[in-house]
């Protein structure tokens, strides 16, 4: 617009084991020790979210594929680590998405 690039919408990118794989898995959830959080601005908290997988015994795709987790949000900034800052008045809720969209 105007000679500027803009922005319309984002997706992720997923990627999945196959049900014949033999080394990876799929992360079945994501477990987090408190799922609510009250934050003044400026304020902070870390996220500490934990892959549960489908099958135990493999694992799970490494991080050469995609970046392990993502994070959206609006009302608060999140960095790649999870750290979580509260940037103004309001609520939010952050999706997290592993790296098979789950």
């Amino acid at each position: 617009k105007k000679g500027k690039t803009i922005t319309l919408a984002r997706t992720i990118t997923i990627h999945i084991a196959g049900k014949d794989s033999v080394k990876y898995t799929n992360v079945k959830n994501i477990r987090f020790k408190k799922t609510s959080y009250t934050l003044k601005p400026g304020g902070t908290i870390m996220l500490h979210p934990k892959a549960i997988l489908y099958n135990k015994r493999k694992k799970q795709l490494s991080a050469a594929y995609t970046r392990e987790l993502h994070y959206f949000k609006k009302v608060a900034t999140i960095t790649a680590g999870g750290k979580v800052k509260a940037e103004g008045t309001g609520s939010c809720t952050i999706y997290v998405f592993e790296k098979n969209g789950r």
